[in-house]
C-alpha cells in the first residue's frame, strides 16, 4: 500500500513515543537524521527495502531497540555502532565488513540476547578464524536459524576457509541451518552431526568445490533437506547417510519429507544402500522428491517409498526406473516429468495412480501412448 515511499519527514523525531516503525517494502533510501531522535524506538522494519543503502553511525542512538530487519536492502556495510545496541533480541543480517576498521565477526560477542534468525554475511572477509571462533555462537542456545554465506562461490580451498567454517560451530538447540557459497572441498565435523536434534531444515547451495556430502542421515529431526549448485560432486553414497558404517542397522532419516537436488550438474552416481550394509530403509518418511538439472545422473530411483506423494524429475535425461524401482508409490498424488525421461515414463505404468491428482508431462516428444 505504501511501496512508493520515498522519504520520511523530518517531522518524525516529534513522535518521541514511537515504540514501532515498519517501513519494509517501500523505496527509502535513507532515514533522516530526526529519526534518531526516536528514543523509545523497539521495532525498526525495513526488509526489502531495495534501494536503502546506508545505515548511519546514528544507530547507536536508539538505545531501546530490540527488533532491526534489514532483509533484501542495498546495504553493503554496516557500522560498528550496532553492537552498541545492548538491547537488541533480533538482528536480521550481521555484515562481516572488509575494512580493518570496520564491523568483524568477534564483536557478536556484544549483542549476547540475540535470538530467532541471524544472517551472517560476507564471510569472505573474515580473515582470522579466531574471530568467528569468538562470536561464540555455540553458546548461542536462542538462535533458531542461521545463514552462513560467502559472497563468492569462487573462493580458493584453504585450511583457512575450512577452519572459519568450523568456528561458525552454532548450538545444538538450533533449527535451520543454510550455507551458501561455502569454498571448501569438505564441510567440518559439525556439519550433520547428530548431536544437532532439532534441526529440521537445511539448505547448501553453491559449494562448488564440495567434492562430497556431510552425513545428513545422521540428523533425526530433518524434514526438508535442499542440496543445490554442487557442482563437484559426482557420488551421492554411503557418506550421505552416516559418517562411519555401524555393525548394527542404521536408519538415516527417519523424519525426512522433502528432498530437492537442484542444479548438480556433475552428478552421476546416487548409491541406494541396502541390507547388509549396515543401514537400511532409508527414506521411510519421504514425501516430496525433487530432482532437477543433473543431467549426468544415471542410473535407478531410490525404490519402497511408501510416504511418497509428489515427484518433480526435471533434466534428468539419464534417470531411469526398473519396474521394481517405483513399485511401492501407491497413493503419489502429483508426479511432474520433462525432457524426455522416457524410461521413467514407462514406469508410471507400475504405479497404483488411484490418487493421482495431477499428471504434468512436458518435453517429451517420443511419448507415443
Amino acid at each position: 500500500m505504501y511501496s512508493n515511499i520515498t522519504e520520511l519527514p523530518d517531522s518524525i523525531g516529534n513522535l518521541k513515543h514511537l515504540r514501532y516503525l515498519d517501513l519494509s517494502y517501500t523505496k527509502i533510501t535513507r532515514l533522516p537524521d530526526a529519526t534518531f531522535k526516536l528514543c523509545n524506538l523497539q521495532t525498526l522494519l525495513l526488509s526489502y527495502c531495495k534501494s536503502f543503502s546506508e545505515l548511519p553511525k546514528s544507530i547507536e542512538k536508539l538505545v531501546n531497540l530490540r527488533h532491526l530487519d534489514i532483509t533484501g536492502t542495498a546495504l553493503k556495510e554496516m557500522p560498528t555502532q550496532i553492537t552498541k545496541l545492548q538491547n537488541l533480541h533480533s538482528l536480521s543480517t550481521f555484515m562481516v565488513s572488509k575494512q580493518s576498521d570496520g564491523l568483524k565477526n568477534k564483536e557478536l560477542i556484544k549483542l549476547p540476547h540475540l535470538e530467532g534468525k541471524l544472517s551472517i554475511l560476507k564471510l569472505q572477509n573474515v580473515v582470522d578464524p579466531m574471530d568467528a571462533f569468538e562470536a561464540k555462537l555455540k553458546r548461542r542456545e536462542k538462535i533458531e536459524e542461521l545463514v552462513l554465506e560467502w559472497d563468492s562461490d569462487d573462493s580458493q580451498d584453504s585450511p583457512t576457509v575450512k577452519n572459519i567454517l568450523n568456528m561458525f560451530h552454532p548450538s545444538a538447540k538450533l533449527q535451520r541451518l543454510t550455507i551458501n557459497r561455502y569454498g571448501g572441498t569438505s564441510f567440518p565435523n559439525w556439519v550433520g552431526d547428530s548431536s544437532f536434534t532439532n534441526i529440521t531444515f537445511l539448505c547448501v547451495s553453491n559449494c562448488k568445490g564440495c567434492l562430497s556430502l556431510p552425513p545428513f542421515g545422521q540428523l533425526p529431526s530433518l524434514k526438508e533437506l535442499s542440496i543445490q549448485g554442487m557442482a563437484s560432486v559426482k557420488l551421492v553414497g554411503h557418506e550421505f547417510y552416516c559418517n562411519q558404517a555401524g555393525s548394527s542397522s542404521f536408519h538415516p532419516f527417519p523424519s525426512w519429507e522433502v528432498l530437492k537436488f537442484e542444479d548438480m550438474r556433475a552428478w552421476e552416481q546416487w548409491r541406494i544402500p541396502f541390507k547388509g550394509e549396515g543401514i537400511e530403509f532409508p527414506f521411510p518418511s519421504l514425501k516430496h522428491l525433487y530432482l532437477y538439472n543433473c543431467p549426468q545422473l544415471k542410473g535407478d530411483m531410490p525404490d519402497n517409498l511408501p510416504s511418497l506423494r509428489k515427484v518433480d524429475i526435471l533434466n534428468c535425461n539419464h534417470l531411469e526406473a526398473k519396474s521394481s524401482a517405483l513399485k511401492g508409490i501407491a497413493c503419489i498424488q502429483k508426479l511432474n516429468i520433462n525432457q524426455g525421461e522416457k524410461d521413467l515414463l514407462r514406469a508410471i505404468e507400475n504405479f497404483s495412480l488411484d490418487s493421482l491428482k495431477r499428471l504434468r508431462i512436458t518435453d517429451c516428444s517420443s511419448l507415443q501412448s
